[in-house]
């Protein structure tokens, strides 16, 4: 069975500061419920993100027994249950994604502890619709707990898993694709391994596990590290041999193939993170006090700095997702999502651009299914036209009579034509600003390499935007004769009148860009649900913006018979005249909103205290908003 879910926000996030930041900007985790219509679904997550940073799911739904495949596809959730032919699959599910984006699951059917019917299982789609699934490991009655899968040069899989000869004997194994059939290591049989394998390959596809095993009462649990180079041999190394540690452990290989490890210390209830260098390894406590670090789930950046998703425990039913990365000289620990009893079967996955996302299951009154992602607040949810993704707005012009977009220092391209009108913004949440036009006559919105929808009519006004607050701009029209604000796919609301003028913005900390209005007539600001007040006349231009860079928008004029700006609460500058375009935007990248202005006679950029360049010629459409 398929089916399809639009997501659902939750209103709550973090704001943090995060010293990974290059511009020093507040951060906002945006959680999603990607399922939870049941009332047991979530556990045994995993998650990967494909080639266009679109992250996939794997998990499994205890109430009807079966392994879940859930995957963005930039617009809303597709969840789909994998069909399997016992009763009960998909625990200790572990996911990899090909270079097109083919799906690899690991998994294990069974449920019960104790002899009984356990076995490791395979799972592949090539397009994440058709699936195909077939046992890998049935050779004794209880093995396939505890998967990890990863995939070689080739896109073999390659998967560690355990084996139970009984509760006192169990094994580390190890089984990988050889093209026509599986082939299977035991890895160590030397203990009473339990709590975790993490797998990772080398350039060289060789494989690494980290794991825990028990010896005996005295010993208790301690965190191995085994590797194997010539296909035959294992290395096995002693990590930490503390009393009862190592507790679920990842692992994850440098760009010099070095090993990294976060697990748990049961005795410390500590974070833990070990580091191999020169055949020597190095432990730190990342996180402590309280009972901290169950669920982990290791990434390194571009930089092989490591980050980490972790659970909080705080009692027996509540505790919390919490997230910890290096930033060279220390750890910053943030908690991300403190509802319920949240975090449990964290797996971590970093963007192209090293920001974190996380799927988590939460056991607040039944399990389900979330995702967590971090986004710059200055690169989506101040709405800058940032073009090429450096954190500042690029100075553009849009030609209506021939459709040309001219971006200064980057591009010219030809995309519209007379009467469309421009609506940039980052409609796929990469960071990253697209080229769009509505065509009000058939109410298209052509996103240039995104989408073709219709939405609205010729009598509506373009206001796109962030409204959900998931860091995607949003096609969304004011019908200024209704003071309808219809936002596609979210939501339908009433809100102005016939000669209002449309100033949506980020007026409070909240999720997503807020609806607002400006009465020239009576000098009126409305912003829906947050306030009321008066500021300016009928003769006045209005200029909102995060002047402050406080993270929240003022409320602004700019009066032309002068060239009066006026920003609520904040100053009075004269800056340009009656003929100038006003084009407030962040030109210097410090997250805060430059006074500017754009003079089409002669395509003058003047922006007060920073630049001024000449761009664009009489009856250019600045594009900077």
């Amino acid at each position: 069975m398929q089916k399809t879910l639009l997501f659902c926000m939750i209103c709550s996030i973090c704001l943090l500061t995060t010293p990974s930041s290059s511009r020093g900007a507040n951060v906002v985790w945006n959680l999603q419920t990607v399922d939870g219509d049941i009332f047991d679904v979530g556990q045994y997550c995993s998650l990967k993100l494909d080639a266009t940073g679109n992250p996939h799911i794997s998990c499994y739904d205890g109430d009807n027994g079966n392994l879940k495949y859930a995957r963005w596809d930039g617009t809303q959730w597709f969840i789909q249950d994998i069909p399997t032919a016992a009763n009960d699959e998909g625990k200790y599910s572990s996911l990899a994604l090909g270079s097109l984006g083919q799906a690899h699951i690991s998994y294990c059917l069974g449920f019960q502890e104790g002899p009984c019917s356990f076995a490791l299982k395979y799972a592949y789609s090539s397009d994440g619709l058709e699936w195909a699934a077939q046992t890998v490991d049935a050779s004794v009655s209880n093995t396939g707990k505890w998967t990890s899968i990863a995939l070689d040069g080739s896109e073999y899989p390659h998967i560690s898993y355990i084996e139970d000869i009984d509760i006192e004997h169990r094994k580390l194994k190890y089984a990988y694709w050889g093209g026509a059939s599986w082939n299977f290591h035991t890895v160590d049989a030397g203990g009473r391994t339990w709590y975790g394998t993490s797998l990772a390959l080398d350039a060289g596809g060789n494989p690494h596990i980290s794991y825990s095993i028990y010896y005996d009462i005295y010993t208790g649990y301690v965190l191995k590290y085994a590797f194997c180079t010539d296909g035959a041999a294992w290395s096995i190394e002693t990590v930490d041999e503390e009393l009862d540690v190592g507790y679920y452990s990842s692992l994850a290989l440098d760009d010099g193939g070095r090993p990294r490890i976060s697990y748990y210390d049961t005795v410390g209830d500590d974070l833990k993170y070990a580091a191999r260098n020169g055949g020597t390894w190095t432990i730190q406590t990342v996180d402590w006090p309280g009972d901290v670090g169950l669920y982990t789930s290791l990434c390194l950046d571009n930089n092989d700095r490591p980050h980490i998703s972790f659970f909080a425990q705080s009692d027996d039913s509540h505790g919390f997702l919490k997230y910890a990365f290096w930033y060279g000289s220390g750890w910053s620990i943030q908690t991300v999502d403190a509802g319920g009893n949240a975090g449990w079967w964290t797996s971590l996955a970093l963007d192209s651009q090293d920001r974190p996302r996380i799927s988590y299951s939460t056991t607040e009154y039944s399990y389900a299914l979330k995702y967590a992602r971090l986004f710059y607040p200055s690169a989506t949810r101040f709405w800058i036209t940032d073009y090429d993704g450096d954190g500042t707005s690029d100075i553009a012009v849009f030609r209506e009579i021939s459709g040309l977009w001219a971006i200064r220092g980057l591009t010219r391209v030809y995309f519209g034509a007379a009467d469309d009108e421009p609506v940039p913004g980052d409609y796929d949440g990469d960071g990253t600003t697209e080229i769009g036009i509505f065509r009000g006559g058939s109410g298209l919105w052509a996103i240039r390499g995104v989408s073709r929808i219709y939405f609205g009519s010729a009598s509506d006004l373009p206001v796109p935007g962030d409204y959900a607050g998931d860091g995607c701009c949003d096609a969304t029209i004011f019908r200024e004769s209704s003071g309808l604000w219809a936002v596609r796919g979210i939501s339908r609301v009433y809100f102005g009148t016939s000669g209002d003028t449309p100033v949506p913005g980020y007026y409070d900390v909240g999720i997503g860009k807020d609806i607002g209005l400006f009465r020239g007539s009576s000098g009126l600001w409305a912003i829906r649900s947050i306030s009321r007040f008066y500021f300016g006349n009928d003769t006045d231009e209005v200029v909102p913006g995060d002047y402050s860079g406080d993270g929240v928008w003022e409320c602004g004029i700019f009066r032309p018979d002068s060239g009066l700006w006026a920003i609520r609460g904040l100053t009075r500058v004269y800056f340009g005249g009656s003929t100038d375009d006003t084009v407030p935007a962040d030109y210097d990248g410090d997250s805060s909103d430059d006074i500017g202005i754009f003079r089409d006679d002669s395509g003058l950029w003047a922006v007060r205290v920073i630049t001024r360049a000449y761009y664009g010629s009489s009856g250019d459409i600045p594009v900077i908003r």
